[in-house]
């Protein structure tokens, strides 16, 4: 493993991360979320905010690629298909879909909510992020 890539591929996914935040969830999903669930579910907006945002994106996005990285001869498939696998199946699959699961067991969001956005929000996010890191990061 080369940690140069890794570190090249997490920012290269802070960064496709931050503008699919930016256009996807700003613009369409938080704006609806807000709509359909009650405000004690949401933190006041500071100045902080998005700058706290775009760190902990990156650490995640960095994680995401070491785990990448880890993983790569493991992943099936060559070039884009391989991060196209990891999106799916580390990313969405082991990443996302239990802790939704527990989500929408332990809460009153509903299953619309949980279900159809923030999954399907995840999925694309992941199949994204999945294609960013095998761009970037070739062994």
């Amino acid at each position: 493993m080369e940690l140069k890539r890794v570190l090249l591929a997490g920012i290269g996914g802070t960064i496709v991360n931050v503008v699919y935040s930016v256009v996807v969830c700003t613009q369409i999903i938080i704006p609806w979320l807000k709509e359909v669930t009650s405000p004690e579910l949401w933190v006041e907006e500071t100045a902080l905010h998005l700058p706290t945002m775009i760190i902990f994106g990156f650490a995640i996005c960095f994680l995401w690629a070491f785990g990448y990285a880890l993983l790569y001869k493991g992943i099936p498939g060559t070039g884009v298909a391989k991060g196209l696998v990891y999106g799916i199946l580390v990313l969405w699959i082991l990443g996302v879909l239990p802790h939704m699961a527990a989500l929408y067991l332990e809460t009153t969001i509903s299953a619309e909510v949980i279900w159809i956005f923030i999954t399907t929000n995840a999925l694309i996010r992941g199949i994204i992020l999945g294609i960013t890191y095998a761009l970037i990061y070739k062994e």
